[in-house]
């Protein structure tokens, strides 16, 4: 087993790459991460997804050549579904915001309708290392496939 070290502030940058296709706004903010962006703490320790998923991490190039969903007139607004009835509206908003805000150009509603989880068709379990009520991932995506068409 590996044990992770925190990358220093050289092996940061070189992980960024070319910056390629980024406007001179966003690689300038990028060539200067630390003043926009806290360094990784280990994610081997207190549940951390790499605890019990093996991952060989990217670099940003790597991401931006990956598959993306490219904006279109008929896929520009993302619908925030409420699966819990106890969301404050407070916090819809600010996740509408933060969504508007990572994805430029894109319209986000939030669709007022509140659908369970189980109505949604997806099977939950209880975490093993949190003890809390969890749902699995992938099928989720699985079941919202038909409205991401």
């Amino acid at each position: 087993e590996k044990k992770f070290v925190v990358p220093d502030a050289k092996r940061r940058q070189a992980a960024l790459g070319a910056l390629t296709g980024l406007t001179p706004a966003q690689k300038k903010a990028y060539l200067k991460p630390d003043s926009f962006f806290s360094p990784i703490e280990d994610p081997f320790v207190d549940g951390g997804w790499l605890l019990s998923h093996k991952e060989n991490g990217q670099t940003f190039d790597q991401y931006n050549k990956s598959k993306k969903n490219p904006l279109m007139p008929s896929k520009s607004t993302i619908y925030i579904k409420l699966l819990n009835p106890g969301i404050s509206k407070k916090l819809l908003e600010y996740c509408q915001k933060a969504m508007a805000a990572y994805f430029p150009g894109c319209q986000c509603k939030i669709d007022p309708t509140v659908l369970s989880m189980e109505e949604f068709g997806v099977k939950n379990r209880i975490h093993p290392y949190y003890g809390q009520n969890t749902f699995h991932t992938l099928a989720f995506l699985e079941q919202a496939q038909p409205y991401n068409q």
